[in-house]
């Protein structure tokens, strides 16, 4: 098995579903991706699945709400995994802490409204959350960068950018576009700042993620979102872009995890871009 790393820096590796669909569906990823942490010896920083659905179409699968809290609350005590879920509002705030939920995730929908963003910051202000800014559907690293200060300025525990893609109508291989220099970009900006690829909605299908992931592990990307299914073919949401979780195993033990990219480093990476 090939090394993770080469230096002392953990990767920050994130997998779960795409949304939790049933309480067995998320039990069963949950066992599935445990099996695999203890065979290949690797650690994952937090189990994602998606509890509020944003959804373009009104008749697509929505999400199940706050019974999936309550299922991840106990996949939390029984497999030790730290739950990450997407939250739409400040409201959802509350329900997360209430069910001891560690990290939360802002969508590309949401970092499009700054308003909705400074309410869930003013919403986790000084608690001890984990909160990962994804970067807005639209490629704007103005509105990225600003979402981001506005969490550092609200004193949460822990703030990183996740770079998902930008929506590009001329974009005809990957599910979005993966216009790398504005990551890199914000990269020099927030130099300690932790930015994570998620290579699920940038491929938009599970052919191409191998490749993404390596190309964001090449650019000094910090670690990756990845989405998991017991049965993608089953899936509600999504099937074309999970793994499942032995997929996702042998994929992490055959990338290669390099030693973070000085700036000066990245700034010449961007001028070829």
């Amino acid at each position: 098995m090939k090394k993770k790393k080469t230096n002392n820096m953990t990767p920050v590796l994130i997998a779960g579903p795409c949304a939790a669909e049933s309480e067995q569906q998320l039990f069963e990823t949950a066992r599935q991706l445990k099996e695999e942490l203890t065979a290949r010896n690797l650690s994952m920083s937090f189990f994602r699945a998606g509890v509020w659905k944003p959804r373009s179409n009104p008749n697509s699968f929505s999400g199940v709400g706050e019974p999936a809290l309550q299922w991840l609350s106990e996949i939390q005590k029984q497999f030790g995994f730290k739950a990450c879920v997407e939250v739409l509002s400040a409201s959802q705030i509350e329900l997360c802490e209430k069910y001891n939920i560690h990290a939360v995730w802002i969508g590309a929908r949401t970092s499009v409204n700054p308003t909705d963003v400074q309410k869930i910051a003013d919403a986790v202000q000084n608690m001890p959350f984990t909160v990962l800014v994804k970067n807005p559907i639209v490629p704007d690293l103005k509105l990225w960068a600003g979402n981001i200060e506005r969490f550092q300025k609200a004193n949460v525990k822990e703030v990183m950018a996740i770079h998902r893609g930008f929506a590009d109508s001329s974009e005809n291989v990957y599910r979005n576009a993966p216009c790398w220099e504005i990551p890199i970009d914000l990269k020099v900006q927030f130099p300690d700042l932790q930015i994570l690829c998620d290579p699920s909605h940038l491929c938009g299908h599970t052919q191409w993620i191998p490749q993404i992931a390596q190309i964001a592990l090449n650019y000094g990307f910090n670690g990756l979102m990845l989405e998991c299914h017991c049965n993608p073919k089953q899936a509600l949401s999504d099937g074309n872009q999970q793994l499942l979780p032995s997929q996702w195993g042998e994929l992490i033990s055959n990338l290669v995890f390099k030693s973070n990219v000085p700036n000066h480093d990245l700034v010449k990476q961007r001028a070829l871009l």
